[in-house]
């Protein structure tokens, strides 16, 4: 199965969609469906590491969003 998830970037820390409040909630989800591949999108490096320290199994590939060159959200 494939999933595709939207990780939507960190908002700003009064938002009540910062990544620290939604980032277990996206892990049990993410679990509940136990996708063979899973794809991202907004995803960040920090987020990208959290969701792979949680998801062992998981091979994380690509590039970033801001092209292949750009390495300032690594």
């Amino acid at each position: 199965s494939v999933m595709t998830f939207n990780l939507l970037e960190d908002q700003l820390e009064d938002s009540p969609n910062t990544w620290e409040k939604r980032k277990d909630l996206c892990i049990s989800v993410i679990t509940s469906y136990s996708p063979m591949i899973l794809c991202t999108q907004q995803g960040v490096k920090s987020q990208l590491d959290y969701i792979q320290q949680c998801l062992q199994g998981y091979e994380q590939f690509g590039i970033s969003r801001k092209g292949a060159e750009d390495t300032s959200d690594q």
